[in-house]
């Protein structure tokens, strides 16, 4: 009897197997979404900016943490009014969508909850039938049993579909109002409220007419519910239904690649501000259009917050053809350095004390082994000051500088200071490291500068040092900050001063053309920056900084390709001055007065005053031990009243001779400083019947220096070639007489060079002037070795 009863009353069966299963899966966890996820990128405001498409091609957000009330309050009243009572399961839609379909003969309504179409949705909407719908209720009373109401309405948010390729609902938000669904208007949120009902039937794209009238329905509904007022819902019949799904901004996409590698989380809330972002992208983008004409396709900037230390802009590429490499990352791409390390040497040797800011360094034809610097412009000063050898990016005063300074010892700081891509040991890179020998990326040179400058802010702010080198770029805005109040005193690489000077120097740096009348600007003038140009003008490297922003920018193409006029100051440098005129003004970096002290220096030479100076001006300099010594230029000469020239005791009374000081540059130097210096003026000649004194040099070996080691020369067919010695006297016209080993060369005149011979092994050379004076110096000619 019990049996047929049941069998009458089916719904009785369908109640215990309901509360059988109930039981038996409280113990058992709720199944989840085995689905893929489009990667996210948001900006420090929450502003969509990049994301991929999932494994399945669909683009599909990540789980949102809520749902905004309008859609929650729309989607409850156009699809399950008693969402909030019913235990996952509405006993009166079951029936009613019973009687529909014994009516209609088949299935025309399913009678399922919001939670009941959670499960559906993460089963993959399998093809309806009775004991699938069996299994969905049991398994929505097991859901709803162990999730709150919250929970299962985000997951429905989260999953269902809003027409073609588009799932959840802040996907739909971002594709069809191009915007967040927390600020949809109360039409929008009712238009996507509707659409999953029959995503595939009513679309933006078709049936919009139907999609309105569906949406207006729900606003109807909505104002009778008072949920809205008769006002709202007025304006909102008004508001039109958008058109088929736009493309998500791709506003940073080589970011979100790089940034999940980082940090494996869908959803990536970055410090980017989309306003930067967007300016750099059109900048890049306007300057892609001129460069594309001389086959330079590939552009990377970053911008940086310097009191922050946070992320603000990264553009990895141009938006060209995939032919030109446009997916390639070139912020994260390992490229010759050029000339953009030299400011950290000029720190360095300023913090080690063996430079002064002004002081005068050598600019002569300069070689080491085979190895022969050239500056940019084939020129040489002679004698420049080492913060104008700076700001002019001269290539020969740095390599000796580095020489001086030692090539490994500025190899080891810069490991220390970040840089990671110098993989080799430093005798591979040697005295070349400073003009391009070696390789980082975009994404270290601006991590790098930015130390600096946070470095000298630190410092003037709180008066000790923080170790910000091992500060990484801040990129996700969930990180931490480091407070005021948590900062510890730390050593720092690099003193305040040493940086300030370095800053002050890179200021002057030479403007592209495009920068005329930069000095009258107040944001030209505050900015400090440097250029780059590697060998064979395959990367041009521009980084610049004031005291708000850090702006690194490189231009090259992303294959290795080199093109004629590609250079830092043409080609990199106008984008970053177009990047900082964008920017907001900010001032210049300011000297850390506890970390400066005054003393003495010749004006003329910018070292230490000696007594015999005869300008010497008080100026700030690193407070530091000085090692560089007084002004080796300055020297007592003795002069005839008579005739101007100079003389000695030995020769004129003591009543013709007058004592003055002079600016006496080596000969070397002298030559080629005084054709660029008129003011220069050379020793005056000695008085016939006078013997010159020694004291000072009339002529200098420029090559071999004392004590090197030169490989003999070979060219393109492996035939070993002739060392070519060079030497500079004060005076043109005196002869030079070469002796190598004992063994006399020859006499050269005007241009003193000699050509000697390619015995392997030590070799002395002598080389003399027709009053006497002698130079020796001792090298050693190698043989080819095995890695030359």
């Amino acid at each position: 009897m019990f049996w047929t009863r049941l069998k009458r009353n089916w719904y009785w069966a369908i109640l215990i197997l309901l509360v059988t299963g109930m039981i038996i899966g409280i113990s058992i966890p709720v199944p989840t979404f085995n689905t893929n996820y489009s990667r996210v990128l948001y900006d420090r405001d929450l502003n969509l900016l990049s994301a991929t498409i999932a494994d399945d091609e669909q683009w599909r957000f990540p789980v949102s943490d809520s749902v905004p009330v309008k859609f929650k309050k729309c989607i409850i009243q156009f699809e399950d009014k008693y969402f909030q009572y019913h235990p996952g399961i509405n006993p009166i839609s079951i029936i009613r969508a019973l009687y529909l379909n014994i009516k209609h003969k088949s299935i025309v309504s399913g009678g399922s909850t919001l939670s009941m179409q959670v499960v559906r949705l993460r089963s993959g909407n399998p093809e309806r039938t009775l004991l699938q719908k069996l299994q969905e209720m049991v398994l929505t009373l097991h859901m709803e049993l162990k999730k709150s109401k919250s929970d299962i309405l985000n997951l429905y948010a989260s999953h269902a579909p809003f027409g073609g390729n588009t799932v959840g609902l802040e996907t739909a938000s971002w594709r069809y109002f191009e915007r967040s669904s927390y600020n949809l208007t109360w039409a929008e949120s009712a238009m996507l409220a509707v659409l999953p009902n029959a995503p595939s039937l009513v679309h933006p794209g078709k049936n919009r007419n139907l999609l309105k009238n569906k949406r207006d329905q729900l606003l109807h509904a909505l104002l009778q519910k008072e949920i809205i007022d008769s006002v709202t819902y007025e304006l909102s019949l008004l508001e039109p239904i958008p058109d088929a799904p736009k493309p998500l901004p791709q506003t940073a996409d080589h970011f979100l690649h790089y940034a999940t590698r980082q940090q494996n989380n869908p959803i990536i809330h970055s410090t980017i501000d989309v306003n930067k972002q967007l300016m750099v992208n059109s900048i890049v983008d306007r300057h892609y259009n001129k460069l594309q004409h001389n086959q330079i396709h590939n552009i990377g900037v970053v911008i940086i917050e310097l009191n922050t230390n946070k992320l603000l802009a990264y553009t990895g590429n141009t938006n060209c053809g995939t032919m030109n490499h446009k997916y390639v990352d070139v912020v994260q791409a390992s490229r010759s350095t050029g000339s953009i390390l030299k400011p950290l040497l000029y720190s360095s040797m300023l913090h080690d004390g063996v430079l002064l800011p002004h002081q005068m360094v050598a600019d002569i034809p300069t070689r080491y082994g085979n190895y022969a610097p050239k500056n940019f412009s084939g020129n040489h000063l002679g004698a420049v000051s080492a913060d104008v050898a700076l700001a002019r990016s001269l290539n020969v005063p740095a390599v000796r500088m580095l020489h001086e300074f030692g090539a490994e010892k500025f190899y080891f700081q810069l490991h220390k200071l970040g840089f990671t891509t110098f993989l080799k040991p430093p005798d591979h890179y040697g005295l070349s490291l400073i003009l391009g020998g070696g390789e980082t990326s975009l994404w270290q040179l601006v991590q790098v500068y930015t130390t600096l400058g946070r470095t000298l802010q630190t410092y003037n702010h709180t008066g000790i040092y923080i170790n910000h080198h091992s500060d990484s770029i801040q990129f996700f805005e969930s990180a931490n900050n480091l407070h005021q109040d948590e900062w510890q005193s730390s050593p720092s690489m690099y003193r305040a001063s040493a940086i300030y000077f370095t800053l002050q120097a890179m200021k002057e740096v030479n403007r592209p053309e495009s920068e005329a009348g930069w000095e009258h600007f107040a944001t030209g003038r505050n900015v400090s920056w440097k250029t780059g140009t590697s060998f064979g003008n395959k990367d041009a490297w521009c980084i610049g900084m004031n005291e708000n922003y850090c702006v690194g920018v490189w231009v090259g193409n992303a294959d290795g390709e080199g093109r004629p006029l590609l250079t830092g100051n043409t080609s990199a440098a106008p984008i970053m001055f177009e990047i900082f005129s964008g920017l907001q003004p900010a001032g210049g970096f300011k000297a850390p007065l506890n970390d400066l002290k005054t003393m003495n220096i010749c004006a003329q030479s910018g070292y230490l005053n000696n007594p015999h100076c005869p300008d010497i001006q008080p100026a700030r300099l690193p407070n530091v031990e000085t090692r560089t010594g007084p002004c080796p230029y300055h020297t007592i000469i003795h002069i005839s009243t008579k005739t101007g020239k100079q003389v000695n005791r030995n020769c004129e009374n003591a009543a013709n001779i007058i004592s003055v000081p002079w600016f006496v540059l080596p000969p070397a130097q002298e030559w080629y400083y005084k054709k660029q210096v008129n003011s220069y003026q050379p020793l005056p000649d000695w008085e016939t019947h006078c013997h010159p004194n020694r004291d000072i040099d009339q002529f200098q070996i420029v090559y071999p220096e004392n004590n090197m080691r030169i490989y003999i020369p070979r060219d393109k067919h492996n035939t070993t070639g002739s060392l070519i010695c060079e030497a500079i006297h004060r005076k043109e016209q005196v002869k030079l007489y070469w002796y190598l080993d004992d063994r006399f060369l020859g006499t050269t005149q005007y241009i003193h060079q000699m050509q000697i011979g390619k015995q392997e092994g030590p070799h002395q050379l002598i080389v003399i002037d027709e009053y006497g004076e002698r130079k020796e110096i001792h090298f050693t000619l190698v043989g080819k070795t095995d890695d030359t």
